[in-house]
């Protein structure tokens, strides 16, 4: 499925390709990773069927990578490979970062054409080389004004995020005790997963109004919530529906149930 040509590291890589490329041409695999084990060059035949296309559709470093890159990665693994997805994968990326450098040569210098498609909305005059000359340093200082602007309000509203994330912390932990019903609670549901999930990866998160055990210390993969109620009965929440037990006893009766919710996270 994948061709693998690994190298020592450091090895410049743009001058081995060929190997990879004649490999690539008398085998079935449809993808062809080039690699020195920091740097990842990832190919396809997208231009033509059975010939490893010239530049990779998907390239990263393993000692800087980003959120995005680290998703598109998650697509190779044993678990969830389909070769299908991936190859509409390689054609996106392929795309996208050509869009991207066309974007970007643009944005350093405008060209004659791109000039005219923004004058056509704003200008009503004849395009004019003075026309344009005129205008080509006012649209290069636009684009750099608006990734200036986009780039202070992101950080704008990370800030205010942050902000407002710390003053809703403190104000929680001055409400939240976390009581030893709650604790006993968390230990009856580590028990039952046993042999199921690696103990260190279960957690619990105290809240206002619920406790959480969690997944990998994760607020979006909780396995279940509870919560104990006036009338000494005790909710059991998970995902698809909440379970009224009479007392801790009864979480036990439960096993069933929160595995299935563990191991589907």
């Amino acid at each position: 499925a994948i061709l693998v040509e690994a190298k020592s590291v450091g090895t410049d890589l743009s001058k081995v390709d060929g190997q990879l490329a004649r490999y690539f041409h008398v085998v079935d695999a449809k993808i062809g990773i080039l690699t020195d084990g920091v740097t990842y060059k990832i190919f396809s035949d997208i231009d033509k069927s059975n010939v490893m296309d010239v530049k990779p559709f998907f390239e990263f470093d393993m000692t800087n990578m980003n959120a995005q890159q680290m998703q598109d990665i998650q697509k190779f693994s044993k678990s969830s490979f389909d070769i299908e997805k991936i190859l509409g994968l390689a054609t996106d990326l392929k795309y996208v970062k050509l869009i991207q450098e066309k974007i970007g040569e643009e944005m350093a210098e405008p060209s004659d054409e791109f000039i005219k498609i923004i004058l056509s909305d704003i200008y009503e005059g004849p395009k004019t080389k003075q026309v344009i000359e005129t205008f080509s340093p006012l649209i290069k200082k636009s684009f750099k004004q608006l990734i200036l602007d986009k780039v202070e309000t992101r950080l704008n509203n990370a800030i205010h995020g942050i902000k407002e994330i710390e003053d809703d912390l403190e104000v929680e932990d001055k409400k939240i005790v976390t009581t030893d019903d709650e604790l006993q609670f968390y230990q009856i549901v580590k028990s039952l997963l046993v042999g199921k999930i690696d103990l260190e990866r279960i957690v619990y998160r105290d809240a206002e109004s619920y406790f959480n055990v969690l997944l990998d210390n994760n607020n979006r993969k909780w396995i279940c919530r509870v919560k104990f109620l006036k009338d000494s009965t005790i909710n059991v929440i998970f995902k698809d529906e909440t379970i009224n037990i009479a007392s801790l006893n009864n979480v036990y009766d439960l096993k069933d149930k929160i595995i299935q919710a563990a191991m589907e996270l």
